[in-house]
């Protein structure tokens, strides 16, 4: 999956990914859930629940 792909399933503009992604943006609890969702994985797994 590409990072637009990832983008378009979480709703956000690959801008907003990229920045997400490379700790300029926080990972909100909500992207965290989306992220997992997407991934399928679980926030903890993943590393990105310390926002939860």
């Amino acid at each position: 999956m590409t990072g637009r792909q990832l983008a378009i399933k979480l709703g956000v503009t690959p801008s907003t990914l990229n920045r997400t992604l490379i700790g300029r943006s926080d990972i909100s609890s909500e992207m965290a859930l989306r992220l997992s969702t997407a991934l399928d994985r679980s926030p903890e797994l993943a590393g990105y629940a310390r926002s939860l």
